[in-house]
């Protein structure tokens, strides 16, 4: 059953596009520009008419703000927000369009006193709508063009990059399946006496494929020798993985290399990554980057790259740790203000955050993104999605039809739309670089998904 919040997100979502399905149709020679940045990036309009609408008898610079329920304190909040566009002659009139109007009378008397032919309301059902275009019955998988909308925003936004194991594996790096399972094979007896890497598929089964109690086990078994220190044990752990991640002198993935372009082409405010790997690390080294693994004091003028799970750098003279078992992860869950949250967070509520390289199915970061999307809850931007997630349209295993296929990616779609994430879907992994090339302004060539 869906929540609420998430009916109403995915409700504002398709009115949205019903309007620009609208606008589009009526505004033949004018553009109609989508998520328009004004008043140098303090606002941004549901679209923007550069050259108005003369069948509507909007005016150039006609902005449209969409509502699928206005009220009094929703449409006093954007007239405050208009005046001064209206005044810097930015926008020379603001039309708002809703489905329903609630609490009438007061809205009615807060129009009257206003007194101003600035703003007009228009009912989309009764007012605008079109009865001779056919409504649009797709999935708004296929028909949100979500791509030039990300463009957008990271051309006009503060932005952060979010990168997940995704990112690593591109570089053929081990997955964390693999990474668990290589940890089990044993040296000297380490980190089992008997059970190695050949049990592996039976003890993720044995603990109902968790990969943070999995990862759990597979510590314990280094970090409990009483033969050894606990530094020891901590030490050999590290280096095992480094030995893991690290069997090749080199490693080339056009997925870093398309990340390493995009973030010299436009600077962002930090990169949060998941993974232990310092592979984007080495290739942005010397360019305004520094990696980040603990609480560390900022660089002036020098963007971080956090490592919120931890870094294992290949030069093993430089510390190192890791986030690998549950009981790092409960670490994480139970102290709000960890630096590693604390980072998280504040990109959320302060910029644009593109999630590449995840499969989403993270508890902490979920968790994350839930508390994050809480601060809206009783706003105007409940309406908005302010991130972007690239995730791999995977079919279903088994007999599942296109029909069943397409349900469950809209489902999918639902659930990121709570977290307040667009999805930007993708076919296969090479469209991926593709995508981020496009998105950064890299290439002009929008790739055909």
């Amino acid at each position: 059953m869906r929540t609420g919040n998430s009916s109403s997100y995915l409700e504002a979502k398709l009115f949205e596009d019903k309007v620009g399905d609208f606008l589009t149709s009526v505004c033949l020679n004018g553009t109609v520009e989508r998520e328009k940045t004004l008043l140098s990036g303090k606002i941004r309009a549901d679209y923007y008419l550069t050259e108005g609408c003369s069948p509507k008898n909007w005016p150039p610079k006609t902005a449209i703000e969409v509502k699928c329920r206005l009220h009094f304190s929703s449409i006093s909040w954007i007239y405050q927000q208009y005046l001064p566009l209206f005044e810097a002659e930015e926008v020379s009139k603001l039309v708002i369009i809703y489905i329903a109007r609630i609490d009438n009378s007061n809205l009615n008397r807060y129009l009257e006193s206003l007194n101003t032919s600035f703003i007009e309301l228009y009912d989309f059902r009764q007012d605008l709508e079109n009865k001779t275009l056919v409504e649009n019955k797709k999935s708004i998988i296929n028909r949100i063009d979500i791509i030039d909308k990300a463009k957008d925003d990271f051309s006009n936004t503060k932005y952060t990059l979010f990168l997940g194991a995704g990112l690593s594996m591109d570089a053929k790096l081990p997955s964390w399946s693999e990474l668990l399972e290589a940890l089990l094979n044993q040296e000297n007896h380490t980190p089992y006496k008997y059970i190695n890497s050949a049990n592996s598929e039976s003890i993720s089964s044995a603990l109902g494929y968790s990969s943070i109690i999995t990862g759990r086990y597979a510590s314990d078994g280094y970090l409990k020798d009483d033969s050894r220190t606990e530094d020891d044990n901590k030490q050999i752990f590290i280096d095992r993985i480094r030995n893991v991640l690290y069997k090749k002198k080199k490693y080339k993935s056009t997925l870093i290399e398309a990340v390493s372009k995009a973030v010299r082409r436009k600077k962002p405010a930090q990169i949060i990554t998941y993974n232990f790997d310092d592979l984007l690390d080495e290739l942005l080294n010397k360019k305004g980057f520094y990696s980040v693994s603990g609480n560390m004091i900022p660089r002036i003028n020098q963007i971080p790259i956090y490592h919120v799970h931890g870094m294992i750098s290949r030069d093993n003279t430089k510390p190192s740790n890791s986030v690998l078992s549950e009981k790092d992860y409960h670490a994480l869950y139970s102290n709000p203000h960890n630096w590693a949250n604390v980072v998280q967070l504040n990109a959320l509520y302060t910029s644009t955050c593109f999630f590449i390289g995840f499969s989403m199915t993270d508890p902490n970061q979920r968790r994350l993104l839930e508390l994050a999307r809480e601060k809206d809850k009783d706003s105007d931007q409940i309406e908005k999605l302010p991130h972007y997630v690239f995730l791999k349209k995977t079919p279903l295993k088994g007999e599942a039809s296109k029909e069943v296929n397409e349900e469950h990616w809209n489902e999918m779609e639902y659930m990121m739309s709570d977290f307040g994430l667009n999805v930007i879907w993708f076919n296969n992994f090479d469209d991926l670089p593709k995508i981020l090339n496009y998105i950064s302004g890299i290439t002009n060539d929008k790739p055909k998904l």
